[in-house]
């Protein structure tokens, strides 16, 4: 259940997006062809992701391109639905062999995005991820409505972020999160060295 919640159901959500878009009166021929297509792109890879679930191996996408490309995709289809824009800083990331560290800093960026999208009522994301000797950083930030953190733990929501805290916390990362009305959402990962060089 975690992996479909963290892997799939940030593709669908951004289908979703491009499928508004299709249905507002403005959108011209021509853009509605490239919506169309993008969104083809996107089923064909929620469908390969699905199948990656069910076999449970590291997503395509980090075999073929790493961490850092995958993210900057990804993105990249956020962006171009133009309902909110994420800037993402991975100048300073220079791994490539962390493959289930990658994985789970990718389902987990993924999650980070799709709980923004969802329930934030964000107009921005930045996101940084870097490494040094000793460790790697994701920061992650919107600018949403924010909420109650405690409120939201303690009510039995916050699903995906109690996903990500659990999954960051198997292969020996941290997570640290803030979050208050009107102020929007800061969340931070960071990996030691010693773990993800084995990993």
């Amino acid at each position: 259940a975690a992996e479909l919640h963290d892997n799939l159901s940030p593709l669908l959500s951004t289908i979703k997006l491009y499928a508004d878009l299709l249905q507002k009166s403005s959108c011209s021929k021509e853009n509605s062809v490239e919506i169309i297509q993008t969104i083809n792109d996107l089923a064909n890879l929620s469908i390969a992701t699905a199948k990656e679930i069910s076999i449970n191996i590291t997503p395509s996408i980090l075999e073929d391109f790493g961490l850092a490309d995958a993210i900057k995709e990804f993105c990249s289809y956020i962006n171009n639905t133009k309902s909110i824009k994420i800037t993402v800083n991975t100048q300073k990331y220079s791994l490539s062999k962390s493959k289930i560290t990658e994985s789970i800093l990718y389902q987990s960026v993924k999650e980070l995005i799709n709980n923004t999208i969802k329930h934030s009522n964000a107009k921005n994301i930045s996101l940084e991820l870097k490494n040094d000797n000793e460790q790697i950083i994701l920061y992650y930030k919107d600018d949403g409505i924010g909420f109650d953190i405690e409120d939201k733990l303690l009510s039995g929501g916050g699903l995906g972020l109690k996903n990500i805290v659990n999954k960051v916390r198997s292969i020996g990362g941290t997570t640290d999160f803030y979050s208050s009305t009107n102020q929007g959402m800061v969340f931070i990962i960071i990996v030691k060295q010693w773990y993800y060089e084995h990993c």
